[in-house]
């Protein structure tokens, strides 16, 4: 599942900043800290039930920390997200304007 706050990330990046490396920076790096963040925050008793459940059954884990793996998914698929959004955003921008 891809989480909605990505994609309005995605968007708002594309529309705001005014060159390939500004929404590379902001999409790439920016956002995944910030949505970690919020999702350690707003989303604790998902992220806890998540990391509990990766400590019970994971094989793969990251350093063998299911904390860790936890997060680097969620900045994984945040960063790819907002990355892939926030590129055709400002490409159609680009290309219009």
């Amino acid at each position: 599942m891809i989480p909605f706050p990505n994609i309005i990330a995605g968007v708002l990046t594309g529309l705001a900043n005014s060159s390939w490396v500004e929404v590379l920076t902001a999409a790439g790096v920016f956002w995944p800290i910030v949505y970690s963040i919020s999702v350690a925050l707003a989303e604790r008793p998902r992220a806890l039930s998540t990391i509990a459940t990766l400590r019970e059954r994971g094989r793969h884990l990251l350093f063998g920390s299911p904390l860790l793996t936890f997060y680097a998914i969620e900045a994984i698929t945040a960063s790819v997200t907002a990355l892939i959004v926030a590129s055709a955003t400002f490409g159609i921008k680009t290309l219009l304007g």
